[in-house]
């Protein structure tokens, strides 16, 4: 079964451009001893109303446990290859009392109850894809217990006549394929393929549509971000889905696009890993007129979508707070290094560095002071 995007109608909404909200009351998470020394990179929080949850370090292989959303307690599972062990974990989620860790090397879900016990590990059976999709990566496990990722093609994906991008549900543990979703047509940007060696690089301007789901897996949202061709108003598609695929309301946010700054393919050249085995050639970098206007995306736990915007020169970066239940829109900033990570009503939790280390700072969010 095929599941294809619906073209009712969508509520559309204005980038706000007045003052943003402010972020007060700063509260650093702080570590246990037995927790580790500190973090490296932590890429997804997801937190329970009672401020319990846990925190997925990417570059560490760690993911520790956190309570009163203030303060990390423990680390769950350690790295390996065995029961409990993960490799490259990638996403984490919550469903009930279970969390679960995908691990993107090991094509696999790891389980563990709430004490950290390990429940379970399920290998990933890849299902069959329609022609010419070959595998689908498992980034999250939605609350009917099916897995949801993106489907990847072989060869290079620059061309264009590559296929269209989709997302696939599956059943862990079988080949069986559930549904697809077609998230839209052919974008411009993909990753570039460089030399015989096959090397890959991921093109820093894509366009190509986000996905995200949710931490409980209830779930999931497509951000559909294609540049726009002239300096004219445009505007970035939010679509949100439950876990079955059915489609709960659509966005369309209005914004007025940024003009690429001169310069931007040498800057991206300088980029590239000097261990690659071979050289990139500067032409194969994409650089469209104008900026994506969306680069990355949060579902938060209270239900709202983050996304960060473009980066337009300036030492702050917009990040926009979709309230997907009641179409309402908020705008924070933060410094380039700086991400969301999670939000609960009034509180968010910002990754962010202090002399150069890593930290997860929880603040409130208050109005603008010219509203206070």
């Amino acid at each position: 079964m095929t599941l294809a995007l619906t073209y009712a109608l969508l509520q559309v909404l204005d980038v706000p451009t007045g003052e943003p909200l402010r972020l007060t009351s700063p509260e650093r998470l702080t570590m246990s001893r037995e927790s580790g020394a500190g973090l490296s990179q932590p890429a997804r929080l997801i937190l329970r109303s009672d401020g319990s949850g846990y925190l997925l370090d990417v570059r560490d292989a760690a993911v520790y446990r956190v309570m009163r959303g203030t303060r990390i307690v423990g680390r769950v599972g350690r790295v390996g290859a065995g029961p409990g062990e993960f490799e490259r974990p990638g996403a984490i989620g919550v469903l009930g009392d279970t969390l679960w860790v995908a691990d993107f090397r090991l094509q696999r879900f790891t389980r563990f109850d709430a004490d950290g016990k390990t429940v379970g590990t399920q290998q990933v059976l890849l299902p069959p894809l329609p022609r010419p999709y070959v595998s689908a990566m498992p980034w999250a496990l939605l609350r009917d217990g099916q897995a949801i990722g993106p489907a990847s093609v072989a060869g290079p994906t620059e061309s264009p006549t590559a296929p269209d991008p989709i997302l696939v549900r599956f059943r862990v543990g079988t080949s069986q394929l559930d549904s697809s979703i077609r998230l839209s047509a052919r974008n411009s940007s993909r990753t570039q393929q460089s030399g015989s060696a096959g090397a890959r690089i991921t093109q820093p301007l894509s366009d190509d549509p986000i996905w995200v789901a949710s931490g409980d897996g209830a779930s999931f949202v497509v951000v559909k971000r294609q540049v726009a061709r002239s300096s004219e108003r445009d505007t970035v598609r939010v679509d949100w889905y439950d876990a079955m695929g059915r489609r709960l309301k659509g966005y369309r946010i209005v914004y007025r696009p940024t003009r690429t700054p001169s310069g931007m393919r040498d800057r991206l050249q300088l980029t590239v890993p000097s261990s690659l085995p071979v050289k990139v050639d500067p032409a194969s970098w994409y650089v469209p007129d104008y900026l994506p206007p969306v680069t990355s995306v949060v579902l938060a736990s209270d239900g709202d979508l983050w996304l960060r915007r473009e980066e337009e020169g300036r030492t702050l970066v917009a990040w926009v707070r979709l309230r997907l239940s009641v179409g309402e829109l908020q705008r924070i900033e933060l410094p380039k290094t700086s991400s969301v990570l999670e939000s609960r009503g009034s509180f968010v939790w910002i990754s962010e560095l202090d002399e150069e280390e890593p930290v997860v700072t929880r603040y409130t969010i208050a109005q603008p002071q010219s509203q206070r």
